[in-house]
């Protein structure tokens, strides 16, 4: 899954690793969304769940990881499943969302 240049606008810090082109960002970056009390401090996440996670939220899928870091999609499944875990988030977006606001995306 290549990232689509005709559906993103581009920003610095935020670009597609395949691309020139980046993730818009206005409606996950607004500090008065309701899921913004929800995470309090922010647990510590190893290097792998960081890169995954960054991953994962520049809209790369499973497979797309998998390739990058060597593994099986399942791998990344399971370590995407970890990390809601640890972080207590229940959703996929809200797993987003949450690497945004704490600057996955600026690694």
């Amino acid at each position: 899954m290549m990232c689509d240049p005709e559906k993103f606008t581009k920003t610095p810090s935020m670009m597609c690793p395949y691309s020139e082109t980046a993730l818009p960002v206005p409606l996950l970056a607004s500090p008065h969304s309701p899921i913004a009390p929800k995470y309090g401090s922010i647990p510590a996440l190893s290097r792998r769940e960081r890169e995954i996670l960054t991953l994962f939220a520049q809209g790369l899928s499973y497979a797309k990881i998998a390739d990058v870091r060597g593994n099986q999609p399942v791998t990344v499944r399971n370590a995407i499943y970890g990390i809601q875990n640890k972080l207590k988030i229940e959703t996929k977006q809200e797993l987003v969302v949450w690497a945004v606001r704490n600057g996955l995306l600026g690694e």
